[in-house]
């Protein structure tokens, strides 16, 4: 049993992998069996949102800079 677990951890993994290998466990498959189940993510977020401010960007922008012409 194996998954790609980029950005999960193991208490978020354990469950759904061993339910999903659960009617292949204790039997033989004569070739390899590929599944795909979605891991559902519970994690709380939060967003504060301040007072907006301007930020004024650099408007001028530095000439730019000519190569030499090839012979």
């Amino acid at each position: 049993m194996t998954l790609s677990a980029l950005g999960l951890g193991m208490g978020e993994t354990l469950r759904p992998l061993i339910a999903s290998a659960a009617p292949y466990i204790g039997r033989e498959t004569p070739e390899p069996v590929v599944g795909s189940r979605q891991i559902s993510r519970v994690r709380k977020g939060e967003v504060i949102i301040g007072t907006p401010t301007v930020v004024e960007d650099d408007v001028t922008a530095p000439a730019p800079v000519k190569k030499p012409e090839s012979p």
